[in-house]
């Protein structure tokens, strides 16, 4: 099985139950996530691929935002529903021919995805 995260440990994270539910039932699990989470996958005892090596996904976020607008005029730090589509959009984007890459590879019979 192939499981999918998007970066970042609060992606990452909720996923690692399941995936030592499904280990545990005898499955081979692969995460493929890239950023923070390639960290954190290995911390928990999986084997993980980073599907998007050397991207720095903190400099995807700022710029995703701020082409999408910036932050509000408070300076918050929290991002609009189209803010969020398009970081979405984006982090998919760059994630996108190293989880096929990976897909192709592992040839998983399953893909989970957050």
């Amino acid at each position: 099985m192939l499981m999918v995260a998007s970066p970042g440990t609060g992606h990452v994270f909720p996923m690692v139950p399941l995936a030592w539910a499904l280990r545990s039932a005898g499955h081979d699990i692969l995460l493929s996530t890239t950023g923070d989470g390639a960290a954190v996958g290995p911390a928990a005892g999986l084997l993980t691929v980073d599907v998007a090596p050397g991207v720095d996904m903190a400099q995807v976020f700022r710029s995703t935002v701020q082409t999408a607008g910036g932050f509000g005029a408070t300076r918050s730090t929290a991002v609009s529903r189209e803010q969020a589509v398009a970081l979405f959009a984006e982090v998919s984007r760059v994630m996108l021919d190293g989880t096929r890459r990976c897909a192709r590879t592992w040839r998983p019979d399953v893909v989970i995805y957050g």
